[in-house]
């Protein structure tokens, strides 16, 4: 009698233990979150299409663009389109504001959008819109500002003034290395005029940079360029370069100048790496004329100095020579790139 006895209890007991597993296991499936589907991640088409047909004109508005440049880019995940533009705002309409709106508009309207908005030393702003790590839209707001009162400075603000593409008119180039302002003019290596330029830009009291080709893919044919050149004090960057001669550059104590406005690569890192100066120019004065030059003055007073850069072929080239041959010295000093990369050292 205990033996059946006993068997029953066992048999009570096993469905007791499998009934509380049971509940055990099914409290867990109830409490656990349920997984949610990864979401598509935001396509750069998607999202280029989005800035340019609705965010840019409803933010922007009147502002004149400036500059459009697109760069195909490729990675792990395949190729796309990055573009970069500049604008130049309406006056007293504040860039960083602006930056602020367009940021939070972008993220409400593209939830995976990455926006990324930087106050730059020049009085512009930057903003940089990305999908994921790939970045789609770079937005320079250029601000109209007004015109400057006199400095109160101790000392004045420097402006370096670089014409670019002498050597191919040997009239035109006459007419700007004439000109009774100290400048920095870019000479084409290889041109027709280079050497004969070179010769009158030293006669003139100009100071002579080499405009880097962009044939240049290695450091023997950088050299050769440099050297095509004679009395060169610096290279003129028209692009991210492939390659620079750094030993010539360190032996010559020659300056570099990024024309482009953003050259990057790893040709330039190694460069600087070893202590070779860096200007980046401030304006390249394609907008509306007088605002870029009521601009770069106020960059001058902010920074102590400001780089302008223009071509030889610039339509309205003789009035920034006439701008700044009548700059107050005790406000806005004619200089040479080289005293600004000097003055940037300290």
């Amino acid at each position: 009698m205990r033996r059946p006895l006993l068997l029953l209890l066992a048999g009570l007991l096993l469905v007791l233990l499998l009934s509380q597993s049971t509940l055990w296991i099914s409290s867990q499936w109830i409490d656990r979150k349920p997984m949610t589907p990864m979401s598509d991640p935001l396509e750069p088409v998607l999202l280029q299409e989005v800035l340019t047909d609705s965010l840019l004109p409803a933010v922007l508005k009147e502002a004149q663009l400036l500059q459009s440049t697109a760069e195909e880019r490729e990675d792990a995940k395949g190729t796309w389109t990055s573009q970069a533009t500049r604008y130049q705002l309406e006056p007293g309409i504040d860039p960083a504001a602006l930056a602020v709106r367009l940021q939070g508009l972008s993220k409400e309207a593209l939830p995976g959008a990455d926006v990324y908005v930087t106050a730059r030393e020049d009085l512009e702003v930057d903003v940089r819109v990305y999908a994921g790590k790939r970045l789609v839209h770079r937005i320079v707001l250029v601000p109209t500002l007004d015109e400057p009162e006199k400095s109160g400075r101790d000392r004045p603000s420097m402006v370096a003034l670089v014409v670019l593409g002498l050597g191919q008119d040997a009239q035109k180039d006459q007419a700007v290395l004439s000109a009774p302002v100290p400048l920095s003019v870019g000479l084409m290596p290889y041109s027709p005029f280079a050497l004969r330029m070179a010769r009158e830009a030293t006669r003139n009291h100009k100071e002579v940079l080499v405009e880097l080709p962009d044939t240049v893919t290695d450091d023997a044919s950088a050299r050769d360029a440099v050297l095509a050149v004679p009395g060169a004090t610096g290279v003129v960057l028209l692009g991210p370069p492939k390659a620079l001669a750094p030993n010539l550059l360190v032996q010559r104590s020659m300056v570099l100048l990024d024309a482009y406005g953003h050259a990057e690569g790893s040709a330039l890192r190694k460069a600087r790496e070893r202590g070779i100066p860096l200007l980046r120019r401030h304006d390249d004065l394609t907008g509306e004329l007088l605002s870029s030059l009521n601009r770069a003055h106020h960059m001058a007073r902010k920074l102590g100095y400001v780089v302008l850069v223009i071509d030889v072929d610039h339509e309205r080239i003789e009035q920034v020579l006439a701008w700044l041959k009548a700059s107050n010295p005790r406000d806005l000093r004619p200089v040479f790139l080289s005293e600004v990369a000097v003055f940037q050292s300290f």
